[in-house]
This record gives C-alpha cells, sequence and structure tokens, in this order.
C-alpha cells in the first residue's frame, strides 16, 4: 500500500509540472490559418527613409508585398542587409531603444488561437532574448489589448518553437508580436537573432462552412461545403421562380423533380456526404429564376451542431439564412431583394425574400 501511495503521489506531481516555454503545445486540435516567413523576397521597404539614420542596416518598416492570412503585415526595426537570408534580423545595437515587432495593418477574418514561431541565435555568446510579448487587440494602436508574454526564453544557434496561446480567440483581431532583445556588438550591422516564420493556427469551425467559387473570370462557378469537426450531413432543395418546392437534390428521399411537397425531416435528420474536412461541391441552379435552399451540420459520433443554412440563386447570389432549429423568435419581418439587399416592405412587382421567426420564405409581387 505504501509503495501504491508513494506512485501515486509521484503522478500527481508529475501532472503538475509546468510544460516548458519553449515546448510545442499540442495543436493536433488546430488547423493552420496561414503563415508568414522571414524570406526577405516577401517584404519590402515603402520609403526610401525607411531606414534608421545611425544604422543603414535597420529597417524602421518593412511591408509584406502581399496580403497574407487577410491582411498585409509590418516589421519594425529589422535587419535586412542579406541578399539570401532566409530570415529576418533584430538585436544590433543602435542609439536609441527600439522594440523590433511584426503586426498586421487590417482585421484578420480567422479566430486565431495560437501562433508558432520559429526563431534561432546567429551566435549564442553574451546574446539574450528578454521576453516574447503578444498582444491582442480590436484596433490597430491596441488599446485595451490582452497580453501574453514568454519571459526569458532560451535561444541557441537551433531552430527554437515558441508557441503563444490566445485563451479567447475571437475574429477580427490585430496581433503584435514583439521580440525584447538585447543588443550585441556581435554581428553589429545585421542583428543576432533570426525570425524565421510565424504560423497562425485557428480552432475547426464547429459548423460547417458554405462559400459560392468563383471561375478564372471571376463568375460564380460552384458552390463548396466543408466540416471540419466532424462528417459533414447535408439537405438541398430547389425552389422554382414561383416559391414551389421543386426536388430535394440532396437527402434521405433525393429523387427526380418535380416533387410535389418539401419533406419534413426532425432535429436529429442524417444525411452524410462527406467526412470531416473533405470538401463536398454542389452546383448553382440550372433552371433560371430558380434557388437552392442549403441545411448543413456536422455530425460527430452522437453530436449534432447546430444547423447552418443558407439560400443561392441562379446567378449565384447567396442570402443568408438563420439556423431553422433556432429557438429565438423574432416577430419583425425582414425583407431582401433577389440580389440579397435588404429592401422596406415590398410593393414594386418583383420577386422578394423575407425572413421572420428565422425562416427564409420567398415572395412575389405582381
Amino acid at each position: 500500500m505504501k509503495y501504491l501511495l508513494l506512485l501515486a503521489c509521484l503522478f500527481i506531481s508529475a501532472s503538475l509540472l509546468p510544460t516548458p516555454a519553449n515546448a510545442d503545445t499540442d495543436q493536433s486540435a488546430e488547423i493552420e490559418a496561414f503563415k508568414i516567413s522571414g524570406i526577405v523576397a516577401e517584404w519590402f521597404e515603402p520609403e526610401e527613409n525607411s531606414r534608421l539614420e545611425f544604422n543603414k542596416n535597420i529597417s524602421t518598416e518593412l511591408m509584406t508585398k502581399s496580403d497574407i492570412g487577410g491582411s498585409n503585415w509590418k516589421a519594425e526595426y529589422f535587419g535586412t542587409t542579406g541578399t539570401n537570408w532566409t530570415e529576418i534580423r533584430c538585436g544590433a545595437p543602435w542609439e536609441q531603444e527600439y522594440t523590433p515587432a511584426i503586426s498586421n495593418l487590417s482585421p484578420i477574418p480567422d479566430a486565431i488561437s495560437s501562433i508558432k514561431l520559429s526563431i534561432s541565435a546567429k551566435r549564442t555568446d553574451n546574446n539574450s532574448l528578454n521576453a516574447i510579448r503578444l498582444e491582442v487587440s480590436e484596433t490597430p494602436d491596441m488599446n485595451g489589448s490582452t497580453v501574453t508574454v514568454i519571459e526569458n526564453p532560451d535561444v541557441n544557434a537551433a531552430p527554437q518553437h515558441y508557441t503563444l496561446v490566445i485563451p479567447e480567440p475571437k475574429t477580427n483581431m490585430f496581433y503584435r508580436i514583439g521580440f525584447d532583445c538585447q543588443t550585441t556588438l556581435n554581428y553589429k550591422n545585421e542583428g543576432w537573432l533570426a525570425v524565421t516564420s510565424l504560423t497562425f493556427y485557428r480552432t475547426p469551425s464547429p459548423v460547417p462552412t458554405i462559400s459560392a467559387v468563383n471561375d478564372a473570370n471571376g463568375s460564380p462557378d460552384h458552390i463548396e461545403i466543408i466540416s471540419e469537426s466532424g462528417d459533414l450531413h447535408l439537405i438541398v432543395h430547389e425552389y422554382d421562380v414561383d416559391n414551389n418546392f421543386y426536388r430535394e437534390i440532396t437527402g434521405p428521399t433525393a429523387g427526380p423533380a418535380p416533387s410535389r411537397s418539401a419533406p419534413q425531416y426532425s432535429d436529429s435528420w442524417t444525411n452524410k456526404v462527406a467526412s470531416a474536412n473533405e470538401t463536398y461541391s454542389l452546383d448553382f441552379p440550372s433552371e433560371q429564376g430558380h434557388y437552392i435552399y442549403i441545411r448543413a451540420k456536422t455530425v460527430d459520433g452522437e453530436s449534432h451542431s447546430p444547423e447552418t443554412a443558407t439560400i443561392f440563386t441562379s446567378a449565384g447570389i447567396e442570402t443568408g439564412v438563420d439556423s431553422p432549429t433556432s429557438d429565438s423568435i423574432d416577430q419583425t419581418a425582414v425583407y431582401f431583394d433577389i440580389q440579397g439587399r435588404i429592401v422596406s416592405a415590398p410593393s414594386i412587382p418583383g420577386i422578394y425574400l423575407r425572413r421572420q421567426n428565422n425562416h427564409t420564405t420567398k415572395i412575389i409581387i405582381r
């Protein structure tokens, strides 16, 4: 019994030990959203005078040449003197104190849950990284930001990977990753700390994602649906220009047109069309004036996600629809034209969509 108690105590104590700062966290449940590398060819200096007067090798501002993850990015106070570098560098001495940092210029649409940094030291003698600091805010000036800090991370010549975890991921946020580097006379003109890449992760969406895909000319081509957290289950109904049910394209009773009425299903309906992370493609209605009503949900074992639903017209125009299984009640009717634009209560002849009590119906004014 004594030995059993001792083993139990050792097991509990070990489980409470802190994880090393540079240890990779388990990101198997996360999805890579996008990655920024430190290759110099991906950055440019927006102005000729964007280098420090007393150290022409240090850039006060670098910009990415293209959109990455929904935004262009800015890197401040990094060295870029190399012609074939695979990183940007910081930690060179200068007359004033600056904090090298990388930040986005526009809000990021994804809800970022963690950021993995790859860094290494070009020399290991007398170099020190005091801290890596992540700020997350709804505004680019970082007002009211939440802060994550890794204090005194160990850096050596081998690549090191540090993960900054964001406790409450949100969409449309700004991020700023700062490096509190001690400067050194070694590598005076370049900086001793190399930043190779930043990889941004997000948690899988709990409900399927429905999106229209354009062809090379920018015209609507088809619809793609994907479920990241479990199997994709789908029901797709087609309606004609007079709002009559036409056929069930995808579903438990899918069949040829025309059908008399739309089948009714309980909240626990299932119709698997794809496994997790497999893309399911769907065509737009081929008949002029027809539209399709898509109902999608994720099923993981016995767990069913809330439904996500939307309507696509034959012209490839999407009008979002709230989940038909929602318990919320809103007696106010909202009207859309066939292009998906909100309009007042319609009186001019035409085709409209009316959303009320979390249901969308098509109405015709003659």
